[in-house]
């Protein structure tokens, strides 16, 4: 009988093929269940690999055992060679411990074989990887799926860090060009600012197969920058460089750092968008820095001073860059808003129209110019649904954009759809989570909303990030008055504030607090003195029409002091009724805002004057103008207003009424007018009233 004969002759009657296919079987139905427990469990990845690596080495052994034994109903024997047994191939079978030897067979065949079959998908996945796909779809760990995690800035005189964020911006923009790339959006890749974390964590984390990650330094008019591409899977660095450049210069080096690491992951650029690389216009290093400290200015705009100083920086990065089409875009969204806002920003209007026209003809389909057309038909045509319509195609140009997020969250809280607003703010949140304009946004809407954890978790947040803006500090008291109604607490919380400017801050709350303890003295000031004429008392950067007027004469109502109560009730009258005729007169957008709120104040002055009939037209003008159909927001501001009015007039019916309506929505009114504010306390002896304390408890 031939060698090759006898071996065939010995697998078959050693039942070697036979354990085998067994084996097979087993082991594949071992490997599905493995491929569903292992990541429910949430094992790690080298679990899968201690698995693979048993399997390799057991498979030898589970062959060895398959020609070393036999399964007979009497146990496991040694299986003896044809020479030992005769050519019949009759063995005789000695006993052996039953089932032992059969059940190693099979667990090690089974082990194998799950091996095997991984350690071929796994080598199918390394495969796929180059073509950063699946058969599932879904993105492997390709060297081209790149993460910009942001740039860290060495620049002691950029302690916000906004130079250095410009420059990952920018660079983040450049590679997005490159479609051979998957970049992962800024969204996801801000969350890593400052971390600890290893390359290889981060890729796991974000399925990226490669880390771009540097810092800049900038001393005079020269800029270092150092970036590094890091593979994730083995740690190892892929490319780094220093760039030294003059600051005229920068623009130029992201772009070459661009095309650099296209080629250090082997992505091959066209023509095109090798062409559109370079083209990507490098602004004047003066305009860029310019525009920068105006967005920091603008970010704190809740301050009045500081939107005047953001629309004065925009506007010198202008002149500088003529062509500059994002500061023009930035600096008609900050006139419209300042005109919105604040009386004498008739003016604004115009100029913003200018800039808008600018930005459009210099770059019609860029994200800010889209940006600054939504901000102009929301603030100076009230029009939500074309505002919109903007927001949405700038969202479509630049989907993770905390900016577009917001505006759309305005938009969705001026609905009246609180609850999308909220996630929209929260999702912007994730893409810029250091903006005190969005995180005090987040505190105020939760704070209309009456859900207080919520409202002062932000409200702090924001406070921590700006520290020096008053409006902040307002809304905290108010939270705390408003949550626990506990007056002695919210003294607690005001003495234990410390930071810059609480001598200018501190004051203001400490009338807030003494007006709602009945302290009406001490709501006036420390100098219990009275003028003989209205005196317009400092007022907080962001206080808009009247509201100085207002509140002395509201005060002095209260006090029984008629003289001085229609002396400043007669200068609020007519600063409202200015401001209603320059409206009336001026041709182009229309402040539908202010000239409700114009309304809404000037209800109030006949109230204080005794003028019952024109109060409530006023008032009621003013709520059916802008209603809370038209503007949730600030149609909640008027109907409070409306309240208070027919609170003064003695019509505490229709004031209840009201009070009703605007309880059951997000609106300014909490515990603190109901059980506190001296104004309202002639509704509390009204049946309905205790209902009304519950519904809000």
């Amino acid at each position: 009988m031939s060698s090759l004969r006898r071996l065939l002759q010995e697998v078959g009657r050693r039942h070697v093929a036979r354990v085998a296919v067994v084996y097979a079987v087993v082991a594949f139905a071992v490997l599905e269940a493995s491929d569903i427990i292992i990541p429910a469990l949430g094992w790690p990845d080298w679990a899968i690999r201690w698995v693979i690596a048993l399997g390799l080495l057991g498979f030898p052994v589970t062959l060895v055992l398959a020609w070393v034994y036999d399964v007979t109903p009497r146990g496991v024997i040694k299986t003896k060679s044809l020479e030992e047994e005769g050519e019949e191939g009759i063995p005789r079978r000695e006993p052996g411990p039953p089932f032992v030897s059969a059940a190693l067979l099979l667990a090690s065949g089974a082990v194998v074989a799950m091996g095997a079959l991984f350690t071929f998908q796994w080598s199918q996945g390394e495969s796929t990887t180059s073509a950063g796909l699946i058969g599932s779809g879904e993105l492997t760990m390709s060297p081209q799926r790149i993460a910009v995690l942001p740039f860290e800035s060495l620049d002691d005189a950029d302690q916000s860090g906004f130079f250095a964020n410009g420059i990952h911006e920018d660079i983040l923009n450049h590679l997005h060009q490159i479609t051979g790339l998957s970049v992962i959006s800024r969204t996801t890749v801000l969350q890593y600012a400052g971390t600890r974390k290893s390359a290889q964590e981060i890729g796991r984390e974000q399925n990226a197969g490669s880390i771009l990650e540097g810092s800049v330094r900038r001393q005079g008019d020269q800029v270092r920058v150092v970036a590094q591409l890091i593979d994730t899977r083995s740690d190892e660095h892929l490319w780094s460089e220093t760039f030294d450049a003059r600051i005229t210069d920068v623009f130029a080096v992201q772009s070459e750092i661009a095309q650099q690491i296209a080629g250090a992951l082997q992505v091959q650029l066209t023509t095109d968008e090798i062409a559109e690389l370079e083209s990507m216009r490098a602004v004047i290093p003066e305009a860029y820095d310019l525009y920068n400290l105006g967005r920091e200015e603008w970010d704190l705009r809740e301050n009045r001073q500081n939107a005047q100083r953001a629309i004065s920086r925009f506007e010198e990065a202008t002149q500088v860059d003529p062509a500059y089409a994002e500061a023009f875009a930035a600096l008609s969204q900050a006139r419209m808003w300042f005109f919105w806002n604040f009386p004498g920003g008739r003016d604004q209007a115009q100029l913003a129209t200018e800039a808008l026209d600018r930005a459009i003809a210099l770059a019609p389909e860029a994200v800010e110019t889209r940006l600054a057309q939504g901000y102009f038909y929301f603030y100076g045509h009230g029009d939500s649904q074309e505002a919109l319509r903007h927001f949405g195609a700038a969202a479509a140009l630049k989907p993770s954009d905390a900016d577009v997020t917001t505006a759309i969250g305005l938009i969705q809280r001026n609905q009246g759809l609180w609850e999308e607003a909220l996630a929209s703010f929260e999702l912007a949140r994730t893409y810029d989570s250091r903006s005190y304009s969005l995180i005090y946004t987040l505190g105020e809407t939760y704070l209309r909303m009456r859900r207080w954890e919520d409202a002062e978790r932000y409200l702090q947040s924001a406070r921590t990030l700006a520290p020096e803006v008053s409006p902040v500090y307002r809304d905290l008291l108010r939270v705390r008055l408003a949550s626990t109604g506990d007056t002695l607490a919210a003294r607690e919380f005001v003495e234990s504030l410390s930071g810059p400017n609480l001598g200018r801050i501190r004051p203001l709350l400490d009338s807030e607090l003494a007006y709602y303890r009945g302290d009406l003295d001490g709501a006036l000031g420390r100098d219990q003195t009275r003028p003989s004429t209205p005196r317009r008392r400092p007022q907080s950067p962001g206080m808009g029409l009247g509201v100085a007027y207002e509140r002395q004469a509201l005060l002095y109502h209260l006090l029984g002091e008629e003289t001085l109560r229609d002396a400043y009730a007669d200068s609020l009258r007519m600063e409202s009724q200015a401001a209603l005729e320059a409206a009336a007169t001026t041709l182009g957008p229309v402040q539908s805002g202010y000239i409700a709120r114009a309304h809404a104040k000037l209800g109030v002055a006949y109230a204080l004057l005794g003028e019952s009939i024109s109060a409530v037209a006023e008032g009621s003008t003013a709520v059916f103008s802008l209603s809370v159909q038209v503007d949730a927001y600030a149609g909640a501001d008027h109907l409070r207003d409306l309240i208070l009015i027919y609170t003064l007039i003695g019509a505490t019916d229709l004031a209840i009424q009201e009070l009703q309506t605007a309880l059951a929505i997000p609106s300014p009114l909490t515990r603190v007018e109901l059980l506190l504010d001296p104004l309202f306390e002639p509704l509390r002896s009204h049946p309905a009233f205790p209902q009304l304390v519950a519904s809000v408890e």
